[in-house]
């Protein structure tokens, strides 16, 4: 099982002609997983968790399922436009 952005996940998915000459000898899972983590060393994308501001049970060890560090409390607002 894996974690994340649909930007890199899918992206992987779709180069698999690039990687499945590893998989016989790294299996399925461990050679997605390398080119994957390729992808996201070079993309890079960001990474935001929603939490509503009346949950007071909202851990402090929580990490990012990106690079494993230990995610800053914030309380945000957004709007958001669709162009017309």
């Amino acid at each position: 099982m894996m974690n994340g952005h649909s930007s890199t996940i899918l992206h992987a998915m779709s180069d698999y002609n690039e990687w499945k000459v590893n998989v016989d000898e790294k299996w399925f899972d461990l050679a997605f997983k390398e080119h994957h983590d390729m992808l996201h060393d070079d993309e890079q994308p960001c990474c935001r968790f929603k939490f509503s501001i009346n949950n007071t049970r909202i851990s402090e060890n929580i990490k990012c399922p990106e690079c494993s560090r230990i995610l800053e409390k914030y309380i945000g607002l957004l709007c958001c436009h669709e162009a017309d």
